[in-house]
This record gives C-alpha cells, structure tokens and sequence, in this order.
C-alpha cells in the first residue's frame, strides 16, 4: 500500500512539474515573461523543489536473485539523469533572473525536458534494450530515485 501511495505522489509531482514547465514556457512563446518574471521565479523555484524531492520509479527486469547487478547500473542512470534535469532547471533560473533573458535557450531547454519526460526516457529506453539471456523467467523490480 505504501508503495502504491508513493508512485502516486510521483506521478503527482511530476505532473506538477510538467505544468510548471508548460507554463514558462508559454509565457516565454508570448513575449509576457518580463511582467510576470516575479511569478516565474517563484514558479521555478517550486519547480526545481518538487524535481529534488521527487521519487522517480523504474520497473527493472531481472531473470534470478543472482542476476541483479544490473540495478545500480540502471539505478545510477537515473541519478544521472536526475541531476540532469536539475543542472537544467538551474540553468533556466539562472536565465530568467538575468537582464538579458536567452530565450531561445530557455525554450531549449524546457523543450528537452518535456520531450523526453523530464529525461525519464533516457533511462527507459536502457532498460528495453534488457534481453534475458538465461532459462530463467523474466522478473520485475521496482527501483526508485
């Protein structure tokens, strides 16, 4: 039950984040980020909160209890990935406190990290490249950043 309780406060928070970003990034397409840039900053701030507290899970496949290395591999790749999106949300900060806003490289970087859900893909995509190799059936373990 727990488990349940925390994927949905994932799913939750990521979908907060998601908003977040859709919202700078609609400001930025509409030329209004300079009159709302106190509202963006509070926003991003939030955002960039919600991404460092957020639980990120992966079901990653395994064949037996003694074929699981593979986890903290996949388990550092989320990391990585994580502090990706934080370095990025940073970034965006960073650019929208500044005088001279980089639009187009805000938009960059929003664009990146909605088209590859918060860089959750990256991590997905290695772990449906995973072949089962011996006789013993495919299992699943739930690993979270």
């Amino acid at each position: 039950m727990y488990l349940i309780l925390m994927k949905h406060e994932e799913l939750k928070s990521h979908e907060n984040v998601i908003q977040n970003l859709q919202y700078i990034e609609r400001s930025l397409l509409n030329n209004t980020y300079k009159e709302q840039s106190a509202i963006l900053s509070l926003i991003v701030a939030e955002t960039f909160e919600l991404i460092r507290n957020m639980k990120v899970f992966y079901e990653v496949p395994y064949s037996s209890g003694n074929h699981t290395n593979h986890f903290y591999t996949f388990s550092l790749m989320a990391k990585q990935e994580k502090s990706k999106l934080l370095a990025d949300m940073e970034e965006v900060q960073r650019e929208l406190s500044i005088k001279n806003t980089n639009v187009k490289r805000v938009l960059v970087l929003i664009k990146g990290m909605l088209e590859t859900n918060l860089y959750k893909d990256h991590v997905q995509a290695s772990l449906d490249k995973w072949k089962n190799t011996t006789n013993f059936t495919t299992k699943y373990q739930l690993i979270y950043v």
